[in-house]
């Protein structure tokens, strides 16, 4: 991997999730251009990505196993609401 590869790979959640810039968006499709360690990254997030997306309905509608749920609840306290800027 490049030094590159690090900030490509903060963003592909973005990426696949088209959530980048116009210029951010092409950033990251030069670097997947030249990079194929980057691009099996950005395929392996593509395919999470529609597992999830095909699962949600199932997903949303099961009970967490017990210990999961509070371990995100942990995870979330101390965390700022979205939009929170104090």
């Amino acid at each position: 991997m490049g030094r590159e590869c690090p900030r490509i790979l903060e963003r592909l959640a973005a990426y696949v999730d088209e959530l980048l810039t116009p210029d951010e968006r092409a950033d990251v499709e030069r670097h997947l251009g030249r990079c194929p360690p980057c691009q099996n990254c950005a395929s392996e997030e593509r395919t999470a990505r529609m597992l999830l997306r095909a699962r949600a309905f199932c997903l949303r509608s099961s009970e967490l196993p017990p210990a999961l749920r509070a371990r995100c609840e942990q995870l979330l306290k101390g965390r700022k609401p979205p939009g929170d800027l104090t």
